[in-house]
């Protein structure tokens, strides 16, 4: 008898062995995973109606980086060889999400701007890499001309891809050898996950080289590479840094740096800093913000 209740309790153990290590932490997503859900999560958080804040910059270098108006109401940015422009500048900014509309004050009077330099929001990240800094053309193109003294930073896109689909693509693991690189801290300080990206083809139009994902699978850091070919040539490299802003999660600085070469020649050099402070989300902006 005592045998039988022996092996009767062994075979009931026996199962629950078995179970042990389905109860085992499962293991880390691998780098194309972990890359696919961050970009889902990034484009299902909230974001804001509206938003204001002020924008500021200040370059190192002797490339001079400016904001300058074009008729009554559209104020495009350029970028400059030539002169040591190291003066901090400060644009209050309106941004509303719904269809990806900017306005800064400049002067003391309302601009509307494309540029995403103007934007914290994941619009403007997705225009940082469908459109390069000066962002997507206006509907006018005779409102937005670039003066010759002003070469533009980067060339004006192709018709053939409506934005969002453009920043889609440019986001798409499809397109990039994406692999494990080590641990980087996200800005607030936050343990982060860093993984490369190399694109497959065409890295103008897939243009991301690293992210950085905190301990909640958000993108906390995203850095990329755009440039202009041709005789006046240019190449900058981009950084941006998520933090949480009140209830939402927001590009809260950046840095990029610029190099020049006019036929083949090194032509100038600059580093500049960004950020986003004095946010705000106001109820409502008034729709003349931003229109023409």
């Amino acid at each position: 008898m005592r045998v039988f209740r022996s092996l009767t309790v062994l075979l009931v153990a026996l199962p629950l062995l078995g179970a042990a290590p389905n109860d085992a932490p499962a293991p880390p997503a691998g780098p194309v995973e972990a890359y696919v859900r961050a970009v889902a999560l990034m484009r299902a958080l909230p974001e804001p109606a509206y938003v204001e804040y002020t924008t500021s910059y200040q370059s190192d270098g002797n490339m001079h980086f400016g904001v300058s108006r074009v008729r009554e109401r559209y104020a495009f940015f350029y970028v400059q060889i030539g002169g040591k422009d190291d003066a901090p500048r400060a644009f209050p900014t309106r941004v509303r999400t719904s269809d990806d509309r900017r306005a800064i004050s400049l002067n003391g009077k309302p601009a509307i701007v494309r540029t995403p330099l103007f934007d914290a929001t994941w619009n403007g990240v997705y225009d940082w890499l469908r459109y390069g800094i000066e962002g997507a053309p206006l509907a006018d193109p005779a409102s937005s001309p670039v003066p010759s003294a002003a070469p533009a930073a980067q060339p004006a896109p192709s018709a053939s891809l409506p934005p969002v689909i453009g920043g889609v693509q440019a986001f798409s693991s499809r397109y990039y050898t994406i692999a494990d690189a080590g641990t980087r801290a996200c800005r607030d300080g936050a343990p982060g996950r860093r993984l490369s990206l190399a694109a497959k083809a065409d890295p103008d139009a897939h243009p991301l080289t690293e992210v950085v994902l905190d301990p909640a699978s958000r993108i906390c850091l995203v850095h990329f590479r755009l440039g202009r070919k041709g005789a006046a040539s240019f190449t900058g490299d981009f950084e941006l840094a998520f933090g949480t802003v009140g209830e939402y999660w927001l590009v809260r600085d950046g840095t990029a740096d610029f190099a020049a070469r006019m036929l083949g020649i090194r032509g100038g050099h600059a580093h500049v800093a960004f950020r986003y402070g004095e946010v705000t989300f106001p109820a409502a902006i008034p729709p003349a913000e931003f229109d023409p």
